[in-house]
């Protein structure tokens, strides 16, 4: 049976520096390993500055890919696609699908008509990483507006591609299906490899009681709404009920909140650390050693977070800091990670009860569950 060869579309491809690209990379690489042939076009590269760049896959470090500068001209980046898709001849063909990924307000008007002509007569998948803004309760008018184009937009490329369709969680698997979408959840993995897999397999074994010293890692972007100041203060509350030390570990680029969050966290007397960016060596230590994380994503969106799924598979119990919303109307369904949201009560549940890590999705898996999908052809 011939192997089966797949291209995967994304915007960027620099390592480090994008989400989707790091998500990629670990999958293509875990595809290559069950014999399926890979490659990569990133068709809007912001990080290439002049000419095109060519990755040829030399062994089992590197995905063939194709990165195109975003200062092209969509002509020149259709050409260049069409020429490489037919060299490469896939059977099918992955759209990773981030709308500012491909247009910087995320309004790629001549994307659908493109992806068509580079595709015309090759079988289509597209994972929903984001869908659009403004689907939540309490959007701004210009926020709605903006998200029913960009919605319209997604069901223009639904009804041309008729893609096998996947997305990381349950709020856009809904949004997708209220469109005709026959979606699946495909789960996301972490995007940060375990180095001591043994080592967390332990630490779910183990059961905590009395402790000296609690750390609370913060892994990723820190969003703006988060309530950090009851949290530090219900957090300084239970150190002082228990006589134990807290202190918060933020790891990454966590964005604009950073200062104010140190601050807050120091002003209510106690103590924080920002290591910034780390090798993905460095954080999968960290994480290993951390039994406590926080972090400010949506619960109800938990699922499409890189960071949550790296912090679980790290066998970290998680917190959600964070201002939930109901998203298109569906309301704020139950993350399937079976994460707690603060709610600006105790913490003595989050630090002492039961944690559950029965849900934990891995890179094999979720690979094998692509291939399976594809395999079958859902009509």
């Amino acid at each position: 049976m011939a192997k089966m060869k797949i291209v995967f579309i994304c915007g960027s491809f620099e390592p480090g520096h994008d989400g989707v690209g790091d998500y990629l990379r670990l999958l293509c690489l875990e595809l290559m390993l069950n014999g399926i042939d890979v490659a990569v076009a990133a068709i809007n590269d912001r990080h290439l500055k002049g000419e095109l760049e060519t990755i040829n896959a030399g062994d089992a470090n590197h995905v063939a890919a194709l990165r195109i500068p975003a200062g092209l001209t969509a002509v020149n980046r259709m050409e260049i696609l069409r020429k490489y898709i037919a060299e490469f001849n896939p059977d099918w063909i992955s759209l990773q699908y981030v709308a500012f990924s491909f247009h910087d307000k995320g309004l790629d008007f001549g994307l659908n008509n493109m992806l068509m002509d580079v595709g015309k007569g090759k079988k289509w998948e597209v994972m929903f990483h984001e869908i659009a803004v403004g689907m939540y309760k309490g959007a701004s008018v210009k926020e709605v507006l903006w998200g029913k184009v960009q919605l319209y937009l997604v069901k223009q490329l639904l009804r041309k591609l008729k893609p096998v369709v996947h997305t990381t969680n349950m709020v856009y698997l809904e949004q997708l299906k209220r469109m005709g979408a026959k979606a699946r959840l495909l789960p996301l993995f972490s995007n940060i490899p375990v180095v001591s897999p043994e080592q967390v397999q332990e630490k779910l074994r183990t059961t905590h009681h009395r402790r000296e010293t609690i750390n609370i890692v913060v892994f990723g972007s820190i969003y703006p709404d988060a309530p950090i100041e009851s949290f530090a203060a219900r957090a300084k509350a239970y150190a002082d009920l228990n006589d134990v030390k807290i202190k918060l570990i933020i790891i990454g680029r966590s964005g604009n909140e950073l200062e104010r969050w140190m601050k807050i966290w120091t002003g209510a007397g106690l103590d924080a650390e920002c290591l910034g960016k780390l090798s993905e060596k460095s954080i999968s230590e960290i994480l290993t050693e951390a039994e406590f994380g926080i972090f400010t994503t949506p619960l109800s969106l938990a699922e499409k977070s890189g960071s949550v799924a790296a912090m679980r598979a790290h066998g970290v119990h998680l917190l959600a800091v964070s201002r939930d919303r109901a998203y298109g109307g569906i309301g704020a369904v139950n993350n399937l990670y079976g994460i707690s949201a603060f709610d600006g009560g105790s913490l003595d549940d989050f630090f002492n009860g039961e944690k559950d890590f029965s849900y934990n999705p891995s890179l094999a898996g979720t690979a094998k569950q692509f291939v399976d999908d594809l395999s079958v052809n859902i009509e």
